[in-house]
């Protein structure tokens, strides 16, 4: 609790620091929220929903919600540090058994525009989990006792964002072991909107 905490209050201080003032006498370090040039660029605010595909615990493909908030703080006109407070499921499924896993995500992600509303998205991700079950047939067993609080994993992905309306497609890398032997990696594609 104490590390989201933390992460919460580094959002809220690099906001109000990329809020600040704005042109060629800016005291912010390397121009938050301006281009270099006097002009301000605003912080963007958003939502992002879609669905999460997984294969964690080899039974099959799951395919489960997923949906976020995200804030993008301008560093230059086409490069934005990117913190998302999220939810994801992963797991697997087939027809007689599944492993659903339910987790509290907490990415910071470089957002880099490399065309015109076209972005690279790339940043390492911690994870709390919130449940986990197993169900074989009609039996539900809770397996969150058996499994690690906290994940870590390195996300990349594109985003496409013209205007208000964008997709998004990312790729999570698990990096630690859940404590059944398996690794959170997954694809996760959406719809954003930004206000």
């Amino acid at each position: 609790m104490k590390k989201i905490l933390t992460v919460l209050l580094m959002v809220v201080a690099v906001h109000a620091q990329a809020q600040r003032g704005g042109g060629n006498n800016d005291p912010r370090p390397f121009g938050w929220s301006g281009d270099g040039m006097g002009n301000h660029i605003p912080t963007l605010f958003g939502l992002s929903g879609g669905v999460s595909v997984s294969n964690v615990g080899g039974y099959g493909t799951m395919v489960a919600p997923t949906f976020s908030v995200f804030m993008g703080v301008p560093v230059t006109s086409t490069f934005r540090i990117r913190p998302e407070i999220g939810y994801a499921a992963m797991g697997s499924s087939n027809a007689t058994t599944s492993f659903r896993t339910n987790y509290f995500l907490l990415p910071v992600l470089a957002s880099f525009e490399i065309n015109k509303g076209l972005f690279l998205l790339a940043g390492p991700q911690t994870a709390m989990i919130l449940s986990a079950n197993q169900t074989t047939g009609s039996i539900k067993t809770n397996t969150r006792d058996q499994m690690h609080v906290q994940d870590l994993s390195l996300v990349g992905g594109m985003e496409y964002m013209p205007g208000k309306f964008g997709v998004a497609v990312r790729y999570q890398y698990g990096l630690t072991n859940n404590g059944l032997g398996n690794y959170n990696r997954g694809l996760r594609a959406g719809i954003n909107i930004k206000f």
